[in-house]
């Protein structure tokens, strides 16, 4: 049984896709049998499924039908992985060098009992994101899910279809109770931002799923009200924003 399941899910991004396959190959084949490569195309109508039949070498499953989403295809992937570990590497993003599976192969084989969730930093357009796992930063960010490995126990429930785009920060607030991170000194992943949730159309509906996620959580009131500080502000500020963009 694989260590780490490395998930990467795509619809109709095939030079994404080979660069994120390329990203893996290259970073460890001498831990082949440590981890699985797994990939969930949403029924692509280019080139993708020829990608992976290429590359079946390091690919360990893959299917290509239609899904509901992002995190209904992530939620896919996991339903197929057997790892201890998951990990999402979607289709554009890459390791950050060829050492970082290896080196997230050996915190995982070292990570005791009182660890279920390993995290470092990510790049995005070259620049180096540092994070932290607290609430006072969860009022601003989300934890880039490139730069997260979950333990699979806290994905008993998988991601919650009924965000489009933040079911990664309602998941990280409904597993919070139980959350045991680690910090890593390591820069995990590029980022590839052309994806849907960094366009700034998509930023006032970002915003309110985050407060609504916060407010169907099971965390303290106290700790709702400290985030939703900045999306009270930010959720108006942004729908009038793009009702202003389609008056012009």
């Amino acid at each position: 049984m694989p260590e780490l399941s490395v998930i990467s899910v795509n619809y109709n991004d095939s030079t994404g896709l080979l660069k994120t396959i390329r990203s893996v190959r290259t970073s460890n084949l001498l831990n082949i049998d440590r981890f699985e490569l797994i990939i969930v195309d949403g029924g692509s109508t280019d080139n993708t499924v020829d990608v992976i039949q290429n590359n079946i070498s390091i690919v360990s499953k893959f299917i290509s039908e239609k899904d509901a989403g992002i995190y209904d295809a992530m939620n896919k992937g996991i339903n197929l992985s057997s790892g201890d570990w998951i990990y999402f590497l979607n289709a554009g993003d890459t390791f950050e060098g060829k050492n970082v599976l290896s080196a997230l192969l050996d915190e995982i084989n070292s990570a005791t009992d009182d660890i279920n969730m390993l995290y470092g930093s990510h790049k995005a357009d070259g620049v180096e994101h540092k994070q932290v796992c607290s609430l006072p930063f969860l009022v601003s960010h989300m934890i880039n899910h490139q730069s997260m490995i979950y333990h699979r126990s806290l994905f008993e429930h998988g991601y919650d279809l009924r965000y489009r785009f933040c079911a990664d920060y309602a998941h990280l607030l409904s597993v919070w109770p139980q959350l045991k991170p680690k910090a890593l000194d390591l820069c995990i992943a590029n980022f590839d931002t052309t994806g849907v949730s960094s366009q700034a159309s998509n930023k006032a509906r970002m915003w309110q799923e985050r407060l609504q996620a916060v407010w169907r959580s099971d965390l303290k009131f106290t700790q709702k009200i400290l985030l939703s500080r900045r999306g009270v502000m930010a959720w108006p500020y942004h729908y009038l924003k793009n009702w202003l963009v389609r008056l012009k």
